[in-house]
Order: C-alpha cells, then sequence, then structure tokens
C-alpha cells in the first residue's frame, strides 16, 4: 500500500473496557505501514506502572510500537500541557514518514486539549490559593461547572487539589492568548468514539477484564512502586486501581473491600468518559464490537 501522504489524524476514544487497544492493533494488521499509534492515557504513560492501567504487555509493544507508553517515570510529573506538546512534535514526525496517526484512549482531558488547546504550563496563582482558602470543596467545584463545564465531567467532585488546579488552568487560559499550543487547524482530524448503547454491556465487560487489573500482581506492583520512587504527593495516588491498591497497603481498607472498590470507581470512571463523549462534536460513534464497521467507515474517510 502507498504512503499516505494527506494531514489527517485519527482519534479513537472510548470509555475503559471498551476494546481500543484491540482495534488499533486489527488496524495495524490489516493496513500495513499506514498507522503509527500514540497513546492517550494519562497513567500508562508512566514506566513500571503496568498492571492497574490495563497496559498492554511487553510483547505486544514490542510488536506494535505505541508513542508515549512507557515514556517517564514516576520520579517525574506528567500533565496536559506536556501531552499537547509532545503529541504536536509526535505528529510531525509521522507525517514526516507518510504514516497516519492513530491517537487512542481514554483520557478526555488529553483529548480536549489537542483540539481546543492549552497555554504552556502556567503557574500556581497563589492569590488565587489563598481565595480558594475561604471557599469548601463544594462551592468550588460549583465555580468550575460554571467556568468550565467539560473539564468539571473529569473531574470527581471531592478532588479539591484537580478542582482548583483546574480553575487556575482553565483562568490562565482565558487571560492568556500567547504560547497556545494545539493541533494545526489545517489538520483533518477524523474522530472515532466507542460508546456502548446499554451501560449494562460496559459493566459486564468491566466486570470481565477487571480481575486482570485489580489482583495481587497489583498489590505487588503498588509496593514496588512505593519503595522505588517519592509518589506521596504524585498524581498516581488517585489513579483508579492504584488508589485503591495504595489504601490497601496502607491499611485503609481491607482484603474484602479492595476489589469491590476497584470495580465502583472503575464504573465510576466509565460513566464520567461516557458522558464527555455523549457532549463531544464531530464524533463518529460506534457501539461495542463493532470493528468492521470502524474499518469500512476509515476505508470511505481516508480512502486506505
Amino acid at each position: 500500500m502507498q504512503k499516505n501522504t494527506h494531514r489527517t489524524v485519527l482519534f479513537l476514544l472510548g470509555p475503559t473496557a471498551t476494546g481500543k487497544t484491540d482495534i488499533v492493533i486489527n488496524l495495524l494488521n490489516n493496513f500495513t505501514n499506514t498507522f503509527e499509534i500514540i497513546s492517550v492515557d494519562s497513567v500508562q504513560i508512566y514506566k513500571d506502572c503496568n498492571v492497574g492501567s490495563g497496559k498492554p504487555d511487553d510483547a505486544i509493544l514490542k510488536r506494535y510500537h505505541h508513542h508515549l507508553i512507557n515514556h517517564i517515570d514516576l520520579n517525574d510529573t506528567y500533565n496536559v500541557a506536556r501531552f499537547v506538546s509532545d503529541t504536536i512534535s509526535l505528529i510531525d514526525k509521522i507525517f514526516e514518514r507518510g504514516n497516519i496517526p492513530i491517537l487512542a484512549g481514554g483520557t478526555m482531558m488529553y483529548f480536549n486539549s489537542l483540539l481546543k488547546g492549552i497555554t504552556a504550563l502556567p503557574g500556581k496563582n497563589i492569590g488565587l490559593r489563598e481565595e480558594f482558602e475561604k471557599l469548601d470543596t463544594s462551592e468550588l467545584f460549583q465555580i468550575l461547572q460554571q467556568e468550565c463545564l467539560e473539564t468539571a465531567k473529569l473531574i470527581n467532585s471531592n478532588d479539591r487539589l484537580r478542582i482548583i488546579r483546574a480553575i487556575e488552568l482553565n483562568r490562565e487560559n482565558l487571560t492568556n492568548t500567547k504560547n497556545i499550543i494545539k493541533l494545526d487547524d489545517k489538520l483533518r482530524v477524523v474522530q472515532i468514539g466507542i460508546s456502548p448503547k446499554s451501560r449494562s454491556s460496559l459493566h459486564e465487560k468491566i466486570a470481565i477484564r477487571q480481575p486482570y487489573l485489580a489482583n495481587d500482581e497489583l498489590i505487588n506492583e503498588a509496593e514496588h512502586l512505593l519503595a522505588k520512587y517519592q509518589i506521596a504527593e504524585h498524581p498516581i495516588r488517585k489513579a483508579v486501581n492504584y488508589r485503591q491498591a495504595f489504601d490497601l497497603i496502607e491499611g485503609l481498607i481491607n482484603n474484602n473491600e479492595f476489589y469491590e472498590k476497584t470495580l465502583f470507581a472503575t464504573r465510576q470512571l466509565a460513566k464520567r468518559q461516557i458522558t464527555w463523549i455523549r457532549s463531544w462534536e464531530d464524533l463518529n460513534i460506534f457501539d461495542i464490537n463493532k470493528y468492521k464497521d470502524i474499518e469500512k467507515f476509515l476505508i470511505r474517510e481516508l480512502k486506505l
């Protein structure tokens, strides 16, 4: 097949457990030397975070290279501004090789920031922080909903630190029109969303996959992370599956609670992801297990 020279970017987004990795692997198998994968996952980007993140195993990653998986270790902290900058650079290099970038994952804020742009990593606003200390978490969350409802959909209403940081970032973006980084408006972005027609079907898939993510291997992995890295304030502490594993290790929950709490947290994550997808613009939505329909759509849209 001839190398593709069109400046087209493919988005593949969907809630957890919808088989996004399987879809992109099928695409790579069926359209050889056409696509390159960029992972859009805020946990899989870290080295050593393997079990709880549902990261593809080493054999798959060796055969099907995923940009931005195992990209940094936990001594560093990744964020949305770095993702946008790194991804734009990767996209340019992929175009130079004549391939189509396919961005696949479930971190919706990353996708959204690529499309709408973000300022280059603003710092903490001390004045705002002092004002925020006067407000309780529910009041702060209401402010975020008023100022940026789309971001609020992605954040737990009780996560005070993330709510405050999101308000800061949003206000910085509104007031600072310089140093905005985003995808080139001249690019063609083809967007595919995987969204189950029934929530029960997704819950079934989550229930099937969850034992592979929340188990003794995850506990061992979490113990290794605590021993190897200084992560007391790291975002990994709040990531689904890892948060519950750390809570178990530190005696905040017991063994009987551990699995059920990971299952509940995963379902809540999927619910937020689906809510986001339903409000997404220009998204071509497909039900779970509709790979052939996706392939036909791409053949038509990308002229493969």
